[in-house]
């Protein structure tokens, strides 16, 4: 089971790797399948290597399944966008779409693990900064009887989908040892989130310039989201915490 950097080291098993596989498969389930293992903590996640010395991710207890919708799907995907964007007028939109209502800013900030400033102020902030991260916890701190009506509010597919999306990160911060506010994991969600819209975008057009013009969109997208995640492993390295010193923490990319 994924449980520490030791038991997984002594098996001879890259942390990154897991972490990779187990955000892609989420990813797939939540943004492009539909149908979603709603229970994925660290004892239902079993690691192992294959005949070949390659690593599997055997998933376990599969007692606790949501399926979503179509549109309920594609709603949560423009949500996300909205939240890479930090385009305000979008969250709002598609929260009221998912059953969210007024709780549509709190309910982004759960959702996405940062501020609704650092949402809307770039859309792709970094939250790894010490500033953000204690910035974050002392407003969760002081929300604690918001967010419980959020979770009391929100339908049952968008709960179990926030409890997912914790667990995941909660198995990213234990590998690697640190409070990463599930990073990794968000960039990788990100991916796919704009694949199933780009797919979405694509059943619908009627013409081939407007499918040229899509498919164009959602390479573009693809190369700022490899650019982040290559800046954001590079973070993780002790040249990178000490670039991060100098260099600016936050970066805009507009999806």
């Amino acid at each position: 089971a994924v449980v520490s950097t030791q038991s997984t080291g002594e098996q001879g098993i890259d942390k990154n790797v897991v972490l990779g596989y187990l955000s892609k498969i989420f990813s797939q389930m939540i943004f492009v399948r539909g149908y979603i293992h709603c229970d994925p903590h660290p004892g239902n996640v079993l690691v192992q290597k294959d005949q070949g010395g390659r690593t599997q991710i055997v998933l376990l207890d599969h007692g606790l399944y949501q399926t979503l919708t179509d549109e309920f799907r594609v709603s949560y995907c423009k949500l996300w966008q909205g939240l890479l964007k930090g385009d305000s007028e979008q969250i709002k939109k598609q929260s009221y779409k998912l059953g969210v209502g007024k709780y549509y800013g709190l309910f982004a900030c759960m959702v996405a693990s940062r501020t609704w400033e650092d949402i809307t102020g770039s859309g792709m902030a970094d939250v790894n900064s010490k500033l953000d991260k204690e910035r974050l916890q002392e407003e969760a701190t002081a929300q604690i009887p918001e967010i419980s009506q959020v979770l009391n509010f929100v339908p049952r597919q968008l709960l179990l989908i926030l409890k997912t999306n914790d667990l995941l990160r909660g198995i990213e911060c234990t590998l690697l040892e640190r409070n990463t506010q599930g990073v990794g994991t968000f960039l990788n969600m990100a991916r796919y989130c704009m694949h199933a819209l780009a797919t979405h975008k694509l059943n619908k057009s009627k013409s081939v310039a407007k499918s040229v013009i899509i498919y164009y969109t959602y390479f573009v997208c693809l190369l700022k989201l490899k650019v982040l995640k290559m800046l954001y492993w590079i973070s993780l390295t002790s040249v990178g915490q000490r670039c991060a010193q100098i260099l600016p923490s936050t970066l805009a990319v507009n999806i």
